[in-house]
């Protein structure tokens, strides 16, 4: 139905799940407003992921995305350690800030850079209910034909401009609910 759902060990790698997609639910991140476009889970974990209006996922900037990890009983630390393990699997020798937030909160920032874009990515690992929970914002640059260049360097310097406040808000901000669609 869609490209694959990131889970705790195969964030990069994917793991696939049901879904559907839903126009119901709301998050504000940096001043944007973003509506959840789909929702995917089972017993074992939950993912929601949130769009700006009139985007969608073959062409977003922006995302925001909620994840639950019902069946785990890891810490927000080693939850972020094992995206990292994954990303440098599948991306060897990507750079990456891995750091602590409060509360034993975890932050983790990246860069992805594919053929077709450039991917910013920040996580904060935190723990809901008694199981970890992950919240990410993603912010992406085309990187098609003769522009991209000019794409990579809009990519940097929009996170170079925006990365303290967006980290800043992120570990602060209150986790959104998990919506479970059926």
């Amino acid at each position: 139905m869609r490209r694959y759902v990131w889970g705790i060990a195969g964030v990069i790698g994917g793991l696939l799940l049901s879904g559907c997609l839903s126009g119901e639910g709301k998050v504000v991140f940096g001043g944007q407003a973003y509506y959840l476009q789909y929702s995917a889970g089972n017993s074992e974990e939950w993912l929601n992921e949130y769009l700006p209006k009139g985007s969608d996922f073959a062409s977003y900037q922006t995302m925001f995305a909620v994840r639950s990890y019902d069946s785990l009983q890891v810490t927000p630390q080693e939850a972020g350690s094992s995206v990292i393990y994954k990303l440098l699997e599948d991306y060897p020798g990507s750079e990456y800030g891995f750091f602590p937030g409060e509360n034993g909160d975890a932050g983790l920032h990246f860069v992805i850079v594919q053929p077709t874009v450039a991917e910013f990515n920040l996580f904060r690992f935190t723990t809901q209910n008694g199981h970890p929970y992950a919240m990410q914002f993603v912010y992406r640059e085309p990187l098609a034909g003769t522009d991209a260049q000019r794409g990579r360097q809009k990519l940097v310097e929009t996170v170079n401009k925006n990365l303290t406040p967006w980290t800043v808000e992120m570990m602060s901000r209150p986790v959104p609910a998990i919506i479970r669609t059926p």
